[in-house]
């Protein structure tokens, strides 16, 4: 996958895959060793599924400053609710279809604390017909709400394989589909990512407490 990253001019990746802390030395170890191959900088990433908030919370605690992203995967109103108030939280997934209703509260809460919504793009890649139809809908409405509510959204191709790969043209014009501005789809793509990569790089080198927020 990182050989057609190179081809496809993509400057960064973020590898997920970093949930478990019992062996993040170890992964961090065979990441240093993968990073001198390839002409893409390389980030960590935790994609958190945790069955109840005092889980989700236990592996914050131990991720947070070890890694370059934290990701809840929001499967109900519980879990979102507290991830949409940890601000140590960097992205909330939304994955098709969750068991709770998309509201404007979600995106006001989101960008008061600064906490990205990220939808990954591959999903409209896997789908066709009807349930692409349905896909699109459900994605407009929440570029809608963040767009009205001016809160972060990430859109990353979400992909599990070479061929589900999109570098930023790509991405772009897929994310047109969905209503946003050009300027809205630069800072989906591009901008919030760099934004949030920076701080947490920042934090992993200080000595400021968890939450403080870097201005």
């Amino acid at each position: 996958m990182l050989k057609a990253a190179e081809k496809l001019n993509i400057k960064g990746i973020a590898l997920p895959g970093f949930e478990d802390y019992k062996q993040l030395n170890e992964k961090h170890k065979l990441l240093n060793e993968v990073k001198s191959m390839f002409r893409v900088e390389l980030y960590t990433r935790a994609n958190i599924s945790a069955s109840s908030v005092k889980e989700a919370v236990k592996l914050v605690n131990k991720l947070r400053r070890k890694i370059d992203l934290i990701c809840i995967k929001a499967f109900n109103k519980t879990l979102i609710d507290y991830a949409l108030r940890d601000k140590r939280v960097d992205l909330i997934l939304l994955e098709p279809y969750p068991n709770f209703k998309i509201t404007a509260s979600l995106f006001s809460l989101a960008r008061q604390n600064d906490i990205a919504i990220e939808l990954h793009l591959a999903h409209l890649l896997r789908a066709e017909g009807l349930p692409r139809s349905k896909l699109i809908g459900f994605y407009k409405l929440i570029t809608a709400y963040s767009t009205k509510e001016d809160a972060p959204l990430i859109l990353s191709s979400g992909a599990k394989n070479w061929y589900e790969l999109r570098n930023f043209p790509a991405l772009s014009s897929m994310s047109k589909v969905l209503g946003l501005s050009k300027e809205a789809i630069l800072d989906s793509t591009i901008n919030y990512p760099k934004k949030i990569i920076s701080r947490n790089t920042f934090l992993k080198s200080s000595k400021l407490p968890c939450g403080v927020e870097v201005l």
